[in-house]
């Protein structure tokens, strides 16, 4: 590999700072349209089925669903992080090297970068959902905001429902996404692999 061809590969792979930045760049990889669809049927059966619990009930159910959801993401996300760690160990420098050479540059990124933006962004979703399930937990009781809220609002029980039906919602929703992206991931990791060996065997 020439030097001008090293450069340009650090250059892509040590792009972003942070995981922001890594997320900020996944952006740029679109959703497949089997996850778009699937989403699409979750938040309306989700918005659909919830326009019958009262506020009561979600205000109860909530707190509960929270604390249970977030143990089981951290599991997950655990799990995850380890395969991600295995996964890497496993795939050797010279391999990675010529994953990178391939010529398939899907979004214009290398096949290299492309599987493991993928991976990043999965785990930044998971990440995200996790402090989203913190602040309901800790903060759901929370009465500061309440005065402000009831000056300026004169129905504030309607006020509290919507408040109440969206976050449920959102909590369905967000679990409904990851499970998608974690479907996602487990493909991605079947095509990487299966990738690594068909260079493999080209190379050899």
């Amino acid at each position: 590999m020439t030097e001008n061809k090293n450069v340009e590969m650090c250059n892509e792979l040590l792009d972003e700072k942070n995981l922001f930045d890594v997320y900020l760049t996944s952006r740029k990889i679109p959703f497949s349209n089997t996850n778009i669809f699937l989403l699409t049927i979750f938040s309306i059966i989700s918005l659909s089925l919830s326009l019958g619990i009262t506020s009561s009930e979600l205000a109860e159910m909530i707190p509960t669903i929270s604390a249970s959801l977030i143990s089981v993401i951290l599991t997950v996300l655990g799990f995850l992080i380890a395969g991600y760690a295995i996964f890497c160990s496993v795939m050797n420098h010279t391999l990675s090297i010529e994953i990178y050479n391939s010529n398939t540059k899907p979004f214009g990124f290398s096949q290299l970068k492309y599987s493991h933006l993928l991976f990043m962004r999965v785990f930044f979703y998971y990440l995200l959902y996790t402090i989203f399930l913190t602040f309901i937990i800790f903060f759901s009781k929370s009465k500061i905001l309440e005065p402000l809220i009831t000056s300026k609002i004169e129905n504030i029980n309607c006020f509290y429902h919507l408040i109440n039906y969206l976050v449920f919602n959102i909590l369905f929703i967000g679990i409904s996404f990851l499970l998608l992206q974690l479907a996602s991931f487990t493909f991605n990791i079947y095509h990487s692999v299966m990738t690594s060996i068909c260079l493999n065997e080209i190379n050899k």
